[in-house]
């Protein structure tokens, strides 16, 4: 009994994965960690844009400006970093730190 349950168990999971069953289970692990980077990457890159036109309008402000955008252009590769390292956290098996609580 136990010899065919595992059999069983066996195809069910290669059944699964050639569905495409077990890739979209895999791949629901990282929708969250990449869609919350993405709304993070819009906002911050709003502020630099918004901030880099409104200075560029004051006369002798330019350089502020370019100061603004360039932290946006800071803020956007740390951001990259974490999401990287999130993704590597994730297909080492580690659960969010957050889910302990």
């Amino acid at each position: 009994y136990n010899i065919f349950r595992q059999v069983f168990e066996k195809n069910e999971k290669n059944l699964a994965f050639a569905t495409g069953n077990y890739y979209i289970e895999y791949m629901k692990r990282y929708v969250a960690p990449v869609l919350s980077a993405l709304a993070a990457g819009i906002i911050i890159a709003a502020f630099g844009v918004f901030y880099f036109v409104l200075f560029r309008k004051i006369p002798g402000a330019s350089i502020i400006g370019l100061l603004f955008a360039a932290l946006a252009l800071i803020g956007l590769g740390v951001l990259a970093a974490v999401l990287i390292q999130r993704i590597r956290e994730i297909k080492r098996g580690e659960d969010d730190d957050l889910g302990k609580y």
